[in-house]
């Protein structure tokens, strides 16, 4: 029988392959068109993809709760704004890095929203990976520039949608209405935008970033059933296996080597993820094989 933690680790895992993938589309089409007509496109073929399996009484239900779904949409808009400014402006290891700080705004937020509570395991394995991100950006920190800013406030604001997510599949909320209606409002939200700063996309452009689109779909929906399996701050440190993707798509697609500071920020973040993969599941076997006690 497969234990949650482990499936939700896997699910974890595939969503930040997928994450890198899409940030390495965004990177290479920042050139051609502006950051707002990249995110509303990427909104607006992330919900044309989900047409097929569009029910009338899905969408209903994305209207009716209108307002929780459009502040939803909203502020993954307004975070994907700033997010796709910074992979434009600096390397992708350095904004894997940085957004590797979510999970220290993730460990907060849950414990006051969700009521989790801290565990030695969690806060050891979250400060070890932050000292790898501190080892992996090094120098960089000393060339703080507006763009490290809005990849951080970013960040936040994912971490937030991360708690909000959670929260409503506590509620039992529909999953097919999750994943449609933030694409749905956060396309609806930009469009104004989009059109004051609209640039015709080349055929080739559309169909990246309908890829994207799709993309978005999957990210999404990894980390749905992440959540859905396991706590949101034990998971958290199992993103720190994006570093090692994005350094990888770095070298493939931007020719970009990754420094020895990277290198050894990455060993510290591995180290911490097999820490609290070893923990959880040493708390698993002994809730499920329990040592009988003597007579």
């Amino acid at each position: 029988m497969q234990k949650p933690f482990l499936v939700g680790a896997g699910w974890l895992t595939l969503a930040c392959l997928i994450s890198v993938i899409n940030d390495s589309i965004v990177k290479s089409v920042s050139s051609n068109l502006p950051t707002i007509n990249i995110v509303f496109l990427k909104f607006l073929f992330s919900f044309l993809s989900l047409m097929p399996f569009l029910k009338a009484d899905t969408f209903q239900k994305v209207l009716t709760h209108k307002k929780i779904h459009f502040l939803r949409g909203a502020s993954f808009a307004i975070a994907m704004l700033p997010w796709c400014y910074g992979l434009i402006q600096l390397p992708l290891p350095l904004m894997t890095c940085l957004n590797f700080s979510t999970p220290l705004f993730v460990t907060l937020l849950a414990a006051f929203f969700l009521k989790e509570r801290f565990t030695l395991p969690k806060i050891a394995a979250t400060v070890l990976g932050f000292l790898g991100i501190v080892v992996s950006v090094g120098a960089s920190f000393s060339q703080m520039s507006v763009a490290v800013f809005w990849a951080l406030c970013a960040t936040f604001l994912f971490a937030s949608l991360d708690i909000a997510n959670k929260k409503l599949l506590n509620l039992q909320e529909n999953r097919l209405v999750m994943m449609i209606a933030p694409t749905f409002w956060s396309a609806a939200f930009l469009l104004p935008f989009a059109l004051y700063t609209w640039y015709t996309p080349s055929i080739q452009d559309i169909a990246v970033l309908a890829v994207l689109g799709v993309g978005g779909n999957l990210l999404f929906f990894c980390f749905l059933k992440a959540f859905s399996c396991y706590q949101v701050s034990a998971l958290q440190p199992f993103k720190y296996t994006e570093f090692l993707f994005s350094c990888a798509a770095s070298l493939i697609f931007f020719q970009d080597k990754p420094t020895w500071n990277l290198m050894m920020g990455t060993f510290l973040i591995i180290a911490a993820t097999f820490y609290l993969s070893w923990s959880e599941l040493k708390k698993v076997s002994k809730t499920t094989n329990p040592v009988s006690q003597p007579a």
